[in-house]
């Protein structure tokens, strides 16, 4: 009876070490895949920068040849100097012209 115990002991510590064995090595793959995913998720992140930043170029870049460019109108608005909101909107209501889809009217009395 108590042979057959401690062969059951033995037989379950051979088990456990086994056990742990596998907990071990699947800890370290599980580790191993944590930091693949981390540089998967930084380098997707950045691709992702690149593509906005390259549609955003393109946007604008197929806006700028769309429309010609009046030099009268640029010249005269940089030949005074305005402060504060006045500036912001004006910058502003330039900025929404570069891109499609934005309002074709002033949306501000100061534009």
């Amino acid at each position: 009876m108590i042979d057959n115990i401690n062969s059951l002991m033995s037989e379950l510590a051979v088990e456990r070490e086994e056990l742990l064995r596998a907990l071990r090595i699947e800890s370290s793959n599980c580790s191993k895949l944590k930091e693949l995913n981390k540089d998967l998720t930084q380098k997707l992140e950045i691709q992702t920068q690149r593509l906005e930043l390259l549609t955003s170029q393109r946007m604008a870049n197929e806006n700028v040849l769309a429309k010609p460019i009046n030099t009268r109108s640029i010249n005269d608005a940089t030949m005074y100097a305005d402060e504060g909101d006045e500036v912001v909107e004006r910058v502003l209501g330039w900025i929404m012209k570069l891109f499609p889809g934005g309002p074709k009217r002033p949306t501000s009395k100061l534009l």
